[in-house]
Parts: structure tokens; sequence; C-alpha cells
């Protein structure tokens, strides 16, 4: 039925704003009103109540499901809060905290009739007989075997409570009153017109059901999001006044298959926890990262206490640690993180450094951590088997072929002096360094860029990696031997996770997206540092090293015979397919499809014999193509004194 259905004033219009979407959300205190906190302070009230004592960040984290708790941002979102509190490194209902300094004797004398009164008015919720009680010994501070029956019987006979399910009771305070004789009088009995959904409700909802929880239903279909029970109840009772019950209202929304009970009154769709979760986690974020700087936490690990001043970590703190890594997607640990959020310490606790600096030699020693940096570890389990691994297809292959008439190698290294046109200048090229091939190259470090281009030969697209070239590691920010990258595709696409090894000098992690958006060879990326994370995305392919498939199929015909066959053998037939010549990089880009060989024993064959040759064209470009009839003159005699032993 829809909300009003005449051009006369509702009963709301004396009481609210005629433009309440230009109003701010306020609950009744004054104070904004966030789903979002609720839903995070239901948890932590929720999680206390079902521990039976405080809890840590840690603990919290743990009972987290399908959403991240960062336990820095937990301190942050509920400094405020007026349901639980942090202390001494642990979190704790405020009903339980405010006695902490109290004897037993002192907290005797609160009758238990008034501590069930405190405690179901703070939570605001249903809660079965057994929390209820076992809550009251803990705010007496004393175990008393009938505790259950004495708080049932208070139950039983309270008129502040209603029982919402057998042994289920929840605060009268939050359900609708409905002593007032008409509806302009009942909301303001109820306080509805400080709801921050209640006008709203009341001038464009249209409801159709007729029973509480389809109402209940439409209603947080219609805000997305929770509402209190005391609002829900107006409607069913203005559906159906004459038969209205706020007991079967709150029993109905305390039907756990549809419903979810949050605190202060207010109920949630089941189906809407997934989207609170999400929204949590955003909420978290503004508070997200260690409040300590890379350069403050380097400073302070610089910084040495006396040995016996050291605190090393507990045993159940690395337990702890390492559930944090392997929930982390391999994620470095970061140790500005694990003290400030995991150990809940302060930045300015005097202990700080002592702590850090435990942590830090703990983990130096422990095999199953890995350096990653300043203050940086990564848990060995959970960097890929195949990480730091170099692909044999990666390896440069040498045969040794003999001519039959000089009874010498037909393939040989010589040094920079006997090699011709532009040879030297391509094995000492920083973009175009390969396995085994980094001591060839030369360039000078300069400022740190921020993007890269990245030309990928097809021996690295069957390989499913990227060289990692010297030119590139502070770009990717290698502080230590081993990095997590991750980088993003320029679409909506999920996230990419790769890794970037020192010691082999690759890239893994992008193999699947390369060939998907590669061609077989010369495709190019340029990748550019965004924050913490790097864009990638594809270019236009490099011209000298581009390759179809159709290219790549010929080449890979040759690729079983060649396995007897002279690297100088092999370039005759890939030169000979070029009559008009191709520029060096393309040779090599060819030759390695066929068989992986190094820059400088192809630079060396082709500087080295007769059939081989290069001329100028344009500024900068050079072409190398094969004559047969000059092959016959064979190895360029002058050569000899620069071939390497």
């Amino acid at each position: 039925m829809p909300a009003t259905e005449t051009n006369s004033p509702s009963p709301t219009e004396e009481l609210s704003p005629q433009n309440p979407e230009l109003e701010p959300e306020i609950d009744d205190e004054g104070e904004e009103f966030s789903p979002v906190h609720l839903f995070l302070e239901d948890f932590v009230v929720t999680s206390l109540l079902s521990a039976g004592r405080p809890l840590r960040g840690g603990d919290l984290s743990q009972r987290a499901e399908n959403f991240a708790l960062p336990r820095q941002s937990l301190r942050e979102a509920l400094k405020d809060s007026k349901a639980v509190v942090f202390e001494a490194r642990e979190w704790d209902a405020i009903w339980r905290a405010k006695r902490r300094g109290q004897g037993r004797e002192e907290r005797s004398r609160q009758p238990v009739e008034s501590m069930i009164r405190e405690l179901m008015f703070a939570v605001g919720k249903p809660l079965p007989l057994a929390v209820i009680a076992r809550e009251v010994s803990l705010m007496r501070n004393q175990y008393d075997p009938n505790m259950k029956t004495t708080v049932a019987n208070v139950l039983k006979s309270a008129r502040f409570v209603l029982e919402v399910a057998p042994d289920v009771w929840l605060h009268q305070d939050f359900v609708l009153t409905t002593g007032a004789p008409n509806e302009t009088l009942l909301i303001r009995e109820n306080n509805l017109q400080n709801d921050p959904d209640f006008q709203g409700l009341v001038e464009y909802a249209e409801i159709t059901a007729k029973d509480a929880a389809g109402i209940a239903r439409e209603l947080m279909e219609f805000t997305g999001g929770p509402l209190s029970q005391k609002v829900i109840g107006f409607f069913v009772h203005r559906a159906n006044p004459s038969v209205f019950s706020a007991r079967s209202v709150a029993a109905a929304l305390n039907d756990r298959k549809q419903f979810q009970p949050l605190l202060g009154g207010f109920v949630a769709l089941q189906e809407q926890l997934g989207g609170l979760r999400a929204q949590v986690e955003d909420f978290l974020a503004q508070w997200s990262g260690p409040q300590l700087s890379r350069a403050e936490i380097q400073a302070l690990l610089k910084q040495r206490v006396a040995l016996s001043q050291v605190v090393a970590p507990q045993k159940e703190e690395l337990e702890e640690l390492k559930k944090l890594a392997r929930n982390g997607d391999g994620t470095p640990l970061d140790l500005a993180s694990v003290v400030l959020d995991v150990l809940d310490m302060e930045a300015d606790d005097p202990k700080l450094v002592a702590t850090l600096q435990g942590l830090n030699d703990t983990l130096r020693r422990d095999p199953d951590w890995m350096p990653a940096g300043i203050g940086h570890f990564l848990l060995r389990e959970n960097i890929p088997a195949h990480v730091g691994q170099i692909p044999d297809v990666l390896r440069p292959v040498t045969l040794d072929v003999l001519d039959p008439e000089t009874k010498e190698p037909f393939d040989f290294e010589m040094s920079d002096e006997g090699l011709e046109g532009d040879a030297a200048a391509f094995v000492h090229a920083a973009e175009w360094e390969d396995v085994a091939e980094e001591f060839e190259v030369r360039f000078e470090r300069g400022e740190t860029p921020s993007g890269t281009r990245i030309v990928v030969l097809n021996h690295h697209l069957r390989a499913e990696t990227l060289k990692l070239r010297r030119m590139d590691e502070e770009l990717f920010d290698l502080s230590s031997g081993l990095a997590r990258l991750t980088f993003k595709t320029g679409n909506n696409d999920p996230l990419l996770t790769a890794w970037a090894s020192r010691e082999s000098g690759l890239i893994y992690g992008l193999g699947e997206w390369c060939e998907e958006n590669l061609p077989p060879s010369g495709g190019t990326l340029h990748i550019e540092r965004e924050g913490a994370q790097f864009l990638v995305s594809v270019d236009t392919p490099d011209a000298a090293t581009f390759l179809t498939a159709r290219r790549v199929e010929e080449l890979e015909t040759l690729r079983e015979s060649a396995r007897y066959l002279s690297l100088y053998e092999i370039m005759r037939r890939v030169l000979g397919d070029h009559p008009a010549g191709m520029e060096i990089a393309g040779i090599w880009a060819e030759v390695n499809v066929v068989r992986r060989t190094s820059k400088r024993l192809m630079a060396s064959v082709l500087s080295g014999y007769q059939g081989f040759s290069w001329k100028q064209r344009g500024q900068n470009q050079i072409l190398w193509s094969f004559d047969a009839a000059r092959a016959e003159g064979g190895f360029k005699r002058n050569k000899r004194k620069f071939v390497r032993k």
C-alpha cells in the first residue's frame, strides 16, 4: 500500500523538514548515522559477546569472514565508540570495561535486574539467556552456578524486556510503543521524526506486503540498508493497527534466515551483509597503512638498543605473523604495520625501537622468511616454486660443430674490435639485455624512471617471463633480491600479481596475459608506476622484431633439425628468407625462435664470414644480408686475431 495517498499533510510534516534530502542524516542524539559504522561496531560487540572475554585485534581479524579488518584502522574507526573500548591492547565491551577498577564487593552492590537492564540497553538486539547470564557474571566478577536461573527469573518478571523467541530477549525501548491515540503522537512518542530514513519512507515507499517480515523486506530493499525496529514497527502498525503486536514484529525480525539484528535496535537483510562488508573495507581504507613512513621505519631500524633491551617476539606472535602473511597473497610483511597494527603499539611507544629490532633480527634469522627490503619480509612458502628458476628455453646454446675442411668450430665469439656495423652497439645495448648476457650491458644510472618499454620476443613468450633488465631495477624498486609486483591492465580486469627476481633476472606472472595480448614476437609493453602498483599497457609492436604467427611456424619447423646445425647455418637460412636484408635485432628475434643464442655469438658470426654483409640505410638503420656467392670465401682471415679462445 502507498505510504500516503492524499494531498493532505502527512503526520510527519509538522515534525520534520519538508525536504529531508537537504538535511544531514542524524540519529536522535544529533550524530550522523552510518550503516557501515553500525555494522562494524556490531561485529566487534558480537565477537566480544561470543567470546565472553576481551579480544585483541588479531582475534577480531581472524573472526572477520569475507572482509579484511586492519587493526590500526579499526582502532581509528571506533575510537569514539559508546559500545566498545580499546585498552591495554585489547577490545572490550563498555559495560565490562567501566567496572575494571571496581572490587568484587562494589560490583555486587548493583542489583542483577539493574545490570541486565544496562546490558540489554547497551546492546539493543536480542540476546539468548545464556549470554545474558554470562555477561552479568562478568559484570559482577564472580561465578555463581545459579546465575542463569536468577537471570531467567528476573527476565520473566521484568517489564523492560520482550521475549522474542524461547529464552531470547530484547530491551523494550527498541520496539514501537503504541499507546498514542493518533499517528502524529505515535511518531513523536517513538522519536521517529529524528530517524534518518523515516521521512523518506513515509513519502515515497510503496508497501504491498501485509505481514511484518514482508513489510520489513520491502522497506530495507527501498533504502538499501539497515532500518530500526521502531521504523519497521510503525509501518506494520499502519498496515493493520488492530492486531499489531510489538513482540510479534520483534520475533519476525529475529528470523536469522532473512534478517540480521544489529546494535541499537537495527535490522539488516541477510543479503545486504555482503555489501556492508565491502563498504567496511572501503571505510577502513582511509586509515590503511602504517602511520610511520618508509623513511621513518628505516631510520628506526638503524637505531640499535642494547641486547638486554631488545624485545623478542613471542612464539604465538610469530605464528600470527605467518597467518597474516599467508592471508596476504604474497604481499611482503611490513614491520611498520606489524608493530602498529598486529602488536597494537602506538607510534610513540617507548618500546617501539626495541620491538622493531627484535622482530627484524628474528625474521632475518628465521629460514621461513626472506628479507624483501628494509623492514619488509616475504614468507618463503608464499613464493611460487618457479620464481627464481631460469627456464631452459632462455639459456643460450652453443654447439661445437666443426668445419670439415679446417677442423675449426663454425661458431665463435670475437672481441668488440672484430665486430662490424652496429654489432658491438647491439651487444651492449641496455634495452636488449637477456638471460646470461647481463655482463655485456653498458648503461649509466640516472634518475629513477617513471616508466619503461619492454619488447617481448618469442623465447620469453614461450617461457612466460619478462626480462628484468638492470636498467629497470630502480623502477621496480628492487631493494632486495625478490619483489612482489602488482600490475593493473588499464581496464576493469583483476589485478595481476607478478614476481621480480634479481637473482634470475626475470619477472614472472604476466605470461598468460602477454600470450593473450601480444603477437608471437615483437610485442611491446609500456609499464608505468602508479604509487605502489604498475600500469601495464600494450604499445605498438616493435618493427624490427615483430613476427607473424605464420613466420614463427616456419621457424619452428627448422627447430628440430637445428639441434645439430651450427649457428652459422641457421643464420644462412634465416637471412636467406630476407633478400632485402634485416636489422640485427630482427635477426636475433628470428634465430631465437629456432634456438636460443647470445647476441655476441650471433654478432661474431655475422661479422666473421664473407657471406654476411651490412649496409647503411638512412641515418639510423643498418641492414644485414646474406650472399650465397660470397659465402664461398668462408671465414674472414683478418678476423682470426679477434677470436676469443
